[in-house]
């Protein structure tokens, strides 16, 4: 739990020395079988990847902590890595999805990262009726639904030519790899 804490005191000033704190935090957690603190440092490192680091090694990141929370079945934290995932389709360009996804979170009663700022730069890239659908899109997923996009997309973005690439295990580091099975 402290290499967590000092990850997130470093996360903005020291993002490679957060990185190397949330990893270990993770390898410690996963040690013991503590799959919900090995979840934590796992997600607040892809967040931290996926801002700072190529957007192909964020991608592949957040995908991992969006399987390992359907896994242990922990909506609150998987609620939190969606918003992660919006930040990161805002970073590359995917107003659409991001715009999809923030309608997701607000009908689902959860904050959104996306402020008026970013809502009306999307809705000036869709377009008045592109902006609209996608809102309506967002608003009618379930929390499943809003997972299996998240899900979709991220791999989109892992296959797609011109597109971040996915990332090889020694950029991504301990996201790559599952805790240990009971």
């Amino acid at each position: 739990m402290a290499r967590y804490a000092l990850g997130l005191v470093l996360k903005k000033s020291d993002p490679e020395r957060a990185l190397a704190q949330f990893d270990e935090a993770a390898e410690l957690a996963a040690s013991v079988r503590n799959f919900w603190w090995y979840g934590i440092a796992l997600m607040e490192a892809a967040a931290t990847r996926a801002v700072h680091a190529d957007p192909a090694t964020g991608v592949a990141a957040l995908a991992v902590v969006l399987d390992h929370w359907d896994r242990v079945g922990d909506w609150t934290q998987q609620w939190l890595n969606l918003r992660y995932v919006v930040r990161l389709l805002v970073r590359v360009g995917a107003d659409e999805d991001a715009v999809v996804l923030h309608h997701a979170l607000v009908a689902a009663g959860k904050p959104s990262p996306l402020d008026a700022r970013r809502l009306d730069h999307a809705a000036a890239a869709l377009g008045d009726e592109g902006f609209a659908a996608a809102a309506r899109r967002g608003s009618a997923l379930t929390g499943s639904g809003a997972v299996a996009l998240a899900r979709a997309r991220l791999a989109a973005r892992c296959r797609s030519p011109g597109r971040p690439g996915r990332a090889s295990s020694s950029v991504v580091g301990v996201v790559t790899s599952a805790p240990p099975s009971s």
